[in-house]
């Protein structure tokens, strides 16, 4: 019987596969070395647990083959669902280079940004233990010192906290540091949040909740001074809170009784809420505003 010849097909993934415990810098060389002579889209390097993912179409500012990196798995610890999603879309036998090329692309900077966080997170929760808010500005502050201003947002310190792996939008985008902002929220602190619309807060590490006034905001935020902090006196410290609604336009009622004013501009209902956080001893991070563009 005569079998059809195969048509001439060009190669699309290189995996070098060394002994568990094996992956080292000469072995990441020798990847690199066999990569640049055969010019293929995607290289591997796994121990059979660990796996690291090379696209070799990316730039290498460094000079050094791990610029080319997409991401870095582990079998036995990683999401099983994550991980059959990688491998379905990076080496099956369906997908083109052209299609790989562009994810592989889109992971790089996902892959970036989580290695960023992890590099400084730990040290940020050492610094501020169980104030996950505080964590979250000091690694964003940490990773605009190491890696320079503007190559990660506060947004996306947020948003890949908790995230693990680079999957290049094939799933929806994480919650992120476990305060479970909505998608397309955005969490960065302005000075002026004029024009925005107000979303969802957190306050001191809560998960975030959905608000549909600045009034409630205000409203959450000093209910939760009054409960975590019953000794504080209002009266003395912030805006006016009064034990009846005459005066204000539009009265809020709190949890103790008392009322406040709940007629206000943006920008003076976070005045509010940061000037009491802060006279009672909490940190103006400790409120973490979520909001839309218009």
């Amino acid at each position: 019987m005569k079998y059809p010849k195969k048509k001439k097909e060009a190669l699309y993934a290189l995996i070098e596969t060394k002994d568990i415990g094996q992956i080292t810098q000469q072995s990441r060389s020798q990847l690199q070395s066999y990569s640049l002579a055969l010019n293929h889209p995607l290289s591997v390097l796994t121990d059979g647990i660990q796996w690291e993912f090379y696209l070799n179409s990316l730039p290498s500012p460094s000079g050094q083959y791990q610029d080319r990196m997409i991401n870095n798995i582990n079998l036995q610890t990683d999401d099983i669902g994550d991980l059959v999603t990688l491998f379905s879309t990076l080496l099956h036998n369906s997908v083109t280079p052209a299609s790989a090329t562009m994810l592989g692309k889109r992971m790089r900077k996902e892959f970036f940004i989580i290695n960023c966080i992890n590099n400084v997170k730990s040290q940020a929760i050492s610094n501020h233990p169980n104030d996950i808010p505080k964590q979250l500005h000091a690694a964003f502050k940490d990773i605009n010192t190491i890696y320079g201003k503007g190559n990660v947002s506060f947004e996306e310190v947020s948003l890949y906290w908790d995230t693990k792996m680079a999957l290049g939008g094939l799933k929806s985008k994480p919650k992120g540091n476990g305060l479970g902002f909505s998608d397309g929220v955005l969490v960065k602190p302005l000075k002026d949040y004029t024009g925005m619309s107000l979303k969802e807060i957190s306050i001191s590490g809560s998960k975030a909740v959905r608000v549909s006034s600045l009034g409630q905001m205000k409203k959450l935020v000093y209910d939760h001074i009054i409960t975590t902090k019953p000794d504080f006196d209002f009266d003395q410290q912030g805006p006016r809170i009064q034990k009846t609604e005459v005066g204000f336009t539009s009265p809020i009622q709190l949890k103790d009784g008392r009322f406040t004013e709940g007629s206000l501009s943006f920008i003076a209902a976070v005045d509010h809420c940061k000037r009491a956080l802060k006279a009672a001893g909490f940190s103006d991070t400790d409120l973490i505003i979520g909001y839309i563009k218009p």
